[in-house]
């Protein structure tokens, strides 16, 4: 009697453990798309391991037409497709395809994969509408290129695609492997290709996570593509300032059309401030004094100024030919106004359309006016207070996210008829200027552009005149 009671007991954890395992998504529908690294370092038997582990991903999702559906594909220097998200309805069919799968060589073309998944595994003729896309990225080491890998897998992104990434071994990347996956939680880091089952059951929940995107996007952004900086100076704003100013940006940012892509958003808001001192830096205190007399005190210039050298650069995020815009924040009269608005027509000058945000009445018009992309009524507004700024039933939001969004972009510049006058102006707004306390090898690459690209053109000018 015990016995039988036990047998039916241990029958029904199994059965209950199977259809948990087939069905861990509750027939959720999805288009998943595996690449797999079968580059020279590769072993024929660690790519086997590969295979068996997409196989037993697939195993625990409902495969049919109306549920998920799956496409695979292989890379080395080349991509190399085994079969398209429609060939196979059914699980058995397609475990068995997955083991078919060849054996290459070569080296780790990660874009060639990423780029031909995009745009041919998830053709637009082959993919259900309102259907999460997930790519799912499996490699042992770093991509040969890079830049074209990031840029591949941006482009993935900007197109809906939601990229995981499973990193195998000790040659990896997780640099790369980051900046590539659609967040940190849809990253995977594993010892090597003998514990790769250990994250078949978390993969595969992690994509069942994924939500098809939004049918309904809000219309800022939706017809047209920009990068959008909100920027304050924290140091001398206070936590409580900067807190309100988050809220007010946290409110402000769902009315974007992000989902799609169009609409990328940053946030600058401290200066890289080089004031700190080490305790064995000076032993004088007349040395130590002076010192301190000179040092700089960080202002908005510097933020501005990090904002048009560092923000909108593609190893940022930035797009060419998208409209650049940048939001600041102002309570006060500027400390330096003439640094403040020697990098803010820069920032012009680099096709930077900047809005000011005032809070208070403590500011200068003039300074706002002076910062602002003219026309000034359509890129200023005020709250009276940054109670009101954080208050999300202010009626002055709506009028700043009109004004925002509904505005339109001022003409971008255009060259003068006359060649001398057009370099000049180049050249003053481009004149190397005192260092930035910044640190960054980046400012001090764009610095040394700069200069280069000034005295290229002051040659152009002499020429010029000597014809």
């Amino acid at each position: 009697m015990d016995l039988s009671i036990a047998l039916g007991v241990v029958i029904m954890v199994v059965s209950v453990t199977g259809t948990t395992d087939d069905k861990v998504c509750g027939g959720k529908p999805a288009e998943i798309f595996f690449l797999l690294d079968s580059s020279s370092s590769v072993w024929r038997e660690d790519y086997n391991r590969q295979k068996q582990f997409v196989a037993d991903v697939v195993d625990k999702f409902v495969i049919s037409e109306n549920h998920t559906r799956v496409g695979l594909a292989v890379f080395s220097n080349t991509y190399r497709l085994w079969f398209p998200i429609d060939r196979y309805l059914d699980k058995e069919r397609m475990k068995r395809a997955v083991m078919q799968l060849p054996y290459l060589t070569g080296d780790t073309n990660t874009h060639i994969a990423l780029k031909y998944m995009r745009e041919r595994g998830f053709n637009p003729s082959l993919v259900r509408k309102d259907v999460a896309r997930i790519g799912i990225i499996l490699t042992d080491g770093k991509s040969r290129y890079t830049n074209k890998t990031l840029l591949e897998a941006q482009r993935c992104k900007d197109d809906g695609i939601v990229l995981f990434t499973i990193g195998i071994g000790d040659k990896i990347d997780m640099k790369e492997l980051n900046s590539v996956g659609t967040n940190p939680s849809y990253v995977f880091q594993v010892a090597g290709f003998d514990v790769l089952y250990e994250i078949r059951q978390k993969l595969a929940f992690k994509a069942c996570t994924v939500e098809a995107p939004q049918k309904d996007e809000p219309s800022c952004g939706k017809m047209k593509k920009a990068d959008v900086m909100f920027l304050y100076d924290s140091g001398t704003l206070g936590s409580s300032k900067v807190a309100q100013i988050n809220r007010f940006i946290e409110d402000v940012v769902p009315h974007f059309n992000m989902a799609s892509g169009n609409i990328r958003t940053g946030i600058l808001t401290t200066n890289c401030y080089r004031g700190d001192f080490n305790l064995d830096q000076y032993r004088d205190k007349t040395e130590f004094i002076t010192q301190l007399r000179n040092s700089d005190i960080p202002d908005l210039s510097s933020v501005v100024r990090r904002l048009r050298l560092h923000s909108y650069n593609p190893e940022n995020g930035g797009r060419p030919n998208v409209r650049k815009m940048a939001v600041i924040f102002l309570d006060d009269k500027l400390r330096v106004p003439k640094k403040v608005m020697s990098e803010v027509a820069r920032a012009k000058f680099g096709d930077i359309e900047i809005f000011v945000v005032t809070v208070g009445d403590k500011y200068d018009p003039k300074e706002v006016e002076d910062i602002c992309t003219p026309p000034m009524n359509n890129h200023m507004i005020n709250f009276e207070s940054y109670n009101s700024l954080a208050d999300v039933k202010n009626v002055t939001r709506p009028n700043f996210i009109n004004m925002f969004c509904n505005g339109e972009s001022p003409p971008l510049r255009t060259t003068t008829t006359t060649t001398t006058t057009t370099t000049t102006t180049y050249l003053a707004l481009n004149r190397p200027r005192a260092s930035a306390s910044c640190d960054y090898s980046v400012c001090s690459g764009a610095k040394a552009l700069i200069s280069i690209n000034s005295l290229v053109l002051v040659l152009l000018v002499l020429l010029l005149k000597m014809e």
